[in-house]
């Protein structure tokens, strides 16, 4: 499993931590100054036992906090290319969108990109699939990127279909660890799924195509 820790989290997480240090410190000098009969009744421990208890949640905070920065060091994937794939069942066109870190972008289906998602039809395909090249500026392909990240992407199935006839949608990224793919069909895998779905597709209708095969 990747975890990636924001900044924001990182930090929340980390002054809980100084608040439940300082905590216990105020506690351990209520020990020490106020009556130690009254307090160890009050926090329902034996005056003996408290320096231990003390340590041992010291212990358990640092062992917390070295994890979190551990888990915090690992860097999440480097993605490097985002592709979506739409075909399958009897009246639908097929089509490949993909987006690159270095800001091309590629299109080849069997009808104009927007023409993708209307019905398909004998007389409106085309007889040799149509290519298309385009650009998509670096923040936005960073916004996929980091909403894949955000919707556990990499957690995800490889595979949400097994409907016969049903369109299948397959998403996928190739990022410095290798390439991953996920299927979906009839949303088996979920709004999150879905949420990055409709983001590729909204991208891919912002680009200006241009014809460049058949």
């Amino acid at each position: 499993m990747i975890l990636d820790l924001s900044q924001r989290e990182l930090a929340e997480s980390l002054s809980a931590l100084v608040f439940l240090i300082g905590r216990d410190r105020r506690r351990h000098r209520e020990f020490h100054l106020g009556p130690r009969k009254i307090y160890a009744k009050s926090m329902k421990i034996r005056p003996i036992e408290w320096r231990l208890t003390l340590i041992r949640r010291f212990t358990g905070i640092v062992f917390v906090a070295l994890s979190m920065l551990g888990c915090a060091s690992v860097s999440s994937p480097n993605i490097s290319e985002i592709s979506l794939g739409n075909g399958g069942g009897k009246v639908t066109f097929w089509y490949k969108i993909v987006l690159r870190k270095d800001g091309s972008a590629e299109y080849l289906g069997d009808v104009p990109p927007e023409m993708r998602r209307g019905t398909a039809a004998s007389s409106s395909r085309s007889k040799e699939r149509v290519a298309y090249r385009g650009t998509i500026p670096p923040e936005q392909f960073e916004r996929l990127a980091i909403l894949m990240k955000a919707n556990g992407f990499f957690e995800l199935k490889n595979d949400y279909g097994g409907v016969m006839d049903a369109v299948q949608t397959t998403t996928g990224v190739v990022f410095d660890g290798g390439r991953k793919e996920v299927s979906n069909q009839i949303g088996q895998g979920g709004e999150k799924l879905a949420e990055i779905e409709r983001a590729i597709e909204g991208s891919a209708d912002k680009i200006a195509w241009t014809r460049s095969g058949p």
